[in-house]
């Protein structure tokens, strides 16, 4: 997955080892972790738009689409107080999820 505005925030390293220890094809095991990135990513830009108005939506939006990570940040951190750690939290919080889904499928097969 491509570098995102968060990435340097959300720390999926224990979801990658619980993916290794399920017997899948290694496509199988690719599509999980896309599947994991584009479910956090989703999480993110929700926190995100949530704590914006429509005005600062489309700014964002829009600073976005440029891949810019340091506008984004400047815009974000004028807005939205503490955007970090709520980021974390929601990313913690489905990080677990997920790592609970995949024990599950462990301990199934």
């Amino acid at each position: 997955m491509n570098k995102q505005f968060y990435t340097h925030l959300i720390d999926i390293k224990d979801l990658k080892v619980d993916l290794e220890k399920i017997e899948i094809s290694p496509h199988e095991h690719q599509e999980l972790l896309t599947i994991a990135h584009k479910t956090i990513h989703h999480i993110v830009i929700d926190i995100v738009l949530t704590e914006l108005d429509e005005k600062e939506k489309k700014i964002f939006l829009s600073n976005l689409s440029k891949d810019d990570h340091t506008l984004i940040w400047s815009h974000l951190k004028e807005r939205v107080e503490n955007i970090d750690e709520k980021i974390k939290v929601a990313s913690r919080t489905i990080i677990e999820e997920l790592r609970r889904d995949l024990d599950e499928v462990k301990n199934s097969l």
